[in-house]
């Protein structure tokens, strides 16, 4: 990583982009959104693939029950630790 400190000024919507777009190209880079599995979805698909309502997986968020990641003001999550997590809820309630 290069060590020079560079100062100038940015408009905080330039910055918020630049942010994602390298948050985003690093994902890539280390194949976290590359297969299906591992690829970041949006709530409301999720939601879908799940047959539950958006409401529901919010509940899910908010109580830890599934993990989730913030991306430049969104959330997002990957199906794999989603389907993982909903392994473990199911084996809770038995």
């Amino acid at each position: 990583m290069n060590n020079q400190i560079i100062m100038t000024t940015i408009d905080i919507g330039e910055l918020t982009r630049s942010v994602a777009a390298e948050v985003v190209r690093t994902l890539k880079e280390q194949e976290l959104v590359s297969s299906t599995d591992e690829q970041l979805v949006k709530m409301k698909d999720l939601a879908k693939e799940l047959k539950v309502s958006v409401q529901t997986i919010i509940t899910w968020k908010n109580a830890g029950k599934i993990p989730f990641y913030r991306l430049a003001n969104k959330v997002f999550f990957k199906r794999s630790e989603v389907i993982e997590a909903m392994k473990k809820i199911s084996v809770k309630r038995f």
